[in-house]
């Protein structure tokens, strides 16, 4: 069974060379990818047979809730997984001994399961003055890189004497901790955004924008990482941009008179529903502009992304619709999947000239599908009282912010609202384009001609002036504004 080891009291086997455990209808595709296996064809259909066998292991997905996580305080680590990570932020409270080597994530679970209060934001730190966390250093293992059954669990340190009992806390331990931590706060006291700076820049621009109370309170260093680029410890996002990056390419090949036709175009550029259009949206840009225009757009999907797991007083104040949640999560539970996929086929796969195979492309398809989506979810939001409950609107702000403590002005802010709405009108075109093609699938399954079915199916003209009459132009017939 090599080089699979059976750890029969957590149910699963781990890969000996990667050192996580993989499922058992994972087997064949995990050993085909380049992460030194060297095994051939015939001898994974054996091991995958020899694995598959086993009694007793968890063996899909739906089932790693089953996963048994060490809780023991005493749990030495377990050798065949990889060494133990010293970044862990436990949970000290028994029986919850949550874990994360993430602060945003420990915080987010100390403040909805305990109903923790973050002190920073009750006035500033001065030096000397102790700021407690209520979380403790550990280090911790996980079964799984990512996804179900990657739930971390604390393990000795290597080499260490046996930890304390469950439900005992070394307070001295934390009391030391905490004033280490002591010079951090301080500084990230000062980095908060507060109501002074706005009478420091006093404009109109910044009055009607509000920014500043949009982001008050909040840490300014904090917020810009949220639309920061993608780091290299990021492939979600990263495969998150490229399928983004694919989409509009391949909407402004749709955009065209000879694909959705000239009245479509004219739809799309409509701005107010009782005005003529003098000019159709025009879907061409030099290559600067497009990559100026998506990374605008990315930066958005950045924050909606990153900022998702956030707890509420950690970041500013927007409320995501359901239908927007749902597709938030039908992207990135897809994205991960695709990661996973890739990860285990890397260097097993068949090259086109582009260097993705057709399976691969395929499924950068499925992704692109959902993201656009998503945009128009984002887009079709009506903004009631408050226009910061939207995302979008909110993203918008911190794109607003300057790299010093100050704001964009006008000049330097509208070409990124512009970036938005001219994407944003190239990607209603696009909906319309999918929205046809798969009516006319559906119409061709149930046994109608090509023909027909496109007789059938709604025009682009006609669907694209449904979406640009419900998002895309001013407040009509006592509609609440939308984004756009």
């Amino acid at each position: 069974m090599d080089p699979f080891v059976h750890l029969p009291v957590f149910k699963v086997v781990v890969c000996t060379v990667c050192q996580y455990a993989v499922l058992p209808s994972q087997i064949s595709h995990h050993l085909s990818g380049s992460n030194g296996h060297n095994i051939t064809k015939k001898a994974r259909e054996r091991i995958s047979k020899e694995v598959n066998r086993i009694e007793g292991l968890i063996s899909c997905r739906a089932e790693l809730d089953k996963l048994p996580i060490p809780v023991s305080l005493t749990q030495p680590p377990i050798p065949e997984l990889r060494r133990p990570r010293t970044d862990g932020k436990g949970c000290p409270f028994a029986p919850c001994r949550y874990i994360s080597c993430q602060r945003q994530a420990i915080q987010k679970h100390f403040r909805e399961q305990h109903g923790w209060v973050n002190e920073r934001k009750r006035g500033r730190q001065y030096a000397g003055q102790e700021v407690e966390v209520p979380w403790i250093s550990v280090h911790c293992q996980q079964f799984f890189p990512k996804g179900s059954g990657s739930a971390f669990f604390e393990v000795q340190a290597e080499g260490s004497s046996p930890a304390m009992p469950s439900g005992d806390v070394d307070l001295e331990a934390i009391k030391k901790r905490l004033n280490q931590e002591m010079q951090e706060a301080d500084e990230e006291q000062r980095r908060q955004i507060t109501e002074p700076e706005e009478s420091r820049e006093p404009n109109p621009w910044l009055c009607r924008m509000g920014w500043v109370e949009h982001s008050e309170g909040y840490d300014r260093e904090e917020l810009r990482a949220l639309v920061a680029p993608v780091k290299e410890d990021e492939p979600e996002l990263e495969v998150l941009c490229q399928a983004f990056d694919w989409l509009i390419q391949d909407a402004q090949y749709h955009c065209v008179r000879q694909v959705v036709g000239l009245e479509a175009l004219f739809e799309a550029n409509r701005k107010e529903v009782d005005k003529e259009v003098q000019m159709p949206f025009d879907s061409w840009m030099d290559i600067t502009t497009v990559m100026r225009y998506t990374e605008v757009c990315r930066q958005l999907m950045c924050y909606i992304f990153r900022s998702r797991d956030i707890e509420p007083e950690k970041r500013p104040a927007y409320e995501l619709t359901e239908r927007q949640q749902m597709a938030i999560d039908d992207v990135w539970t897809n994205v991960e999947e695709f990661v996973w996929w890739k990860e285990e086929q890397e260097g097993d796969l068949g090259r086109g000239e582009e260097g993705e195979s057709d399976e691969e492309i395929e499924w950068m398809g499925r992704i692109q599908r959902q993201i656009l989506r998503l945009w128009i979810a984002l887009l079709n939001q009506p903004l009631q009282d408050d226009e910061y409950k939207s995302v979008l609107i909110s993203g918008l702000a911190i794109l607003g912010m300057r790299e010093d403590d100050g704001w964009l002005d006008a000049e330097d802010y509208i070409p990124k609202y512009s970036a938005v709405i001219k994407l944003a009108r190239l990607m209603v075109v696009q909906e319309a384009y999918e929205r046809r093609r798969e009516a006319i699938a559906q119409y061709e399954e149930r046994g109608l001609s090509p023909e027909v079915a496109k007789e059938r199916a709604s025009s682009h003209y006609v669907l694209t002036r449904g979406l640009v009459r419900s998002f895309m132009t001013m407040a009509h017939d006592g509609r609440d504004p939308k984004p756009m």
